[in-house]
């Protein structure tokens, strides 16, 4: 047993869906850049987006020692494109794990309301930490609407109920593409809710950065340009402090892995 809290490592990244035709480089050209970025921060936790089975198969068959939970958006089974969880399997025992539909029957597969394109989902895992005498906490990942504020809010708020009826005042880590900047309705309503609908939560790199916002954007396109688009975030319970928190903007194995950068974080109990 160690004697002090080690820290969490914790990633957030959409390795941009293989199957769009706007995926220009090509999977099989930027894959191993994809695996090269995970593998260099080494994350205890990572929560991705817009993974296909095939880029899940290739992922799973590249980051050895992490285990696996995934929920596809339209109908549940392991078909289409999907968020997905790795935790790292010596460090975390596995609990519990579910899914739900942002939409107001969050249990109906494929259920969307709110304007939404497509069906959004979330999943989510419950862990002990074997390296911190067992504590316990739950891991989020989802992936918000691109094109509409209010399925946006609304996806806020059924996903913090979600987490108030799953988690309750346990600890808790959310990460995903929220297709929204912080200080925007989207932003205050995964942070702070309505104070009955769900935990307080704290954004991990304006904790780490409080002064660094011009230019922390993380949407890239395929041009490795930055904007001003910081929509993939970390967030957590006040049980946990940040420690640092940065935008990984290099190339790895000489190419872009994604059109959004992966965001990490160091965390500690």
């Amino acid at each position: 047993m160690m004697n002090a809290a080690p820290e969490l490592r914790v990633m957030s990244f959409n390795i941009l869906n293989c199957r769009g035709l706007h995926d220009v480089q090509g999977w099989h050209r930027r894959r191993s850049a994809v695996a090269t970025a995970i593998r260099r921060f080494g994350p205890d936790l990572l929560g991705a987006q817009e993974v296909q089975p095939s880029q899940a198969a290739y992922l799973r068959g590249r980051l050895k020692g992490y285990s696996f939970v995934s929920a596809g958006r339209t109908d549940g089974p392991f078909a289409g494109e999907r968020v997905a969880i790795f935790y790292r399997t010596d460090r975390f025992e596995r609990l519990a794990e579910g899914q739900f539909w942002l939409s107001r029957t969050p249990h109906v597969p494929g259920s969307r309301y709110w304007e939404t394109f497509t069906p959004r989902a979330a999943c989510w895992v419950e862990l002990r930490d074997r390296w911190d005498g067992g504590l316990r906490l739950f891991l989020f990942n989802t992936h918000f609407d691109p094109f509409s504020v209010r399925a946006r809010w609304r996806s806020a708020e059924v996903l913090r109920r979600q987490m108030m009826a799953l988690a309750g005042g346990a600890p808790a880590i959310v990460t995903g593409d929220f297709n929204a900047r912080p200080g925007l309705l989207t932003y205050q309503a995964m942070l702070w809710g309505r104070g009955d609908d769900g935990p307080m939560l704290i954004d991990a790199f304006r904790q780490a950065n409080p002064l660094d916002h011009r230019g922390a954007g993380t949407f890239r396109g395929m041009t490795g340009l930055r904007s001003r688009r910081r929509i993939d975030w970390i967030l957590h319970t006040p049980h946990f402090l940040t420690a640092e928190a940065f935008i990984d903007r290099r190339k790895h194995a000489g190419s872009w892995p994604s059109d959004h950068y992966p965001v990490a974080a160091r965390l500690r109990w």
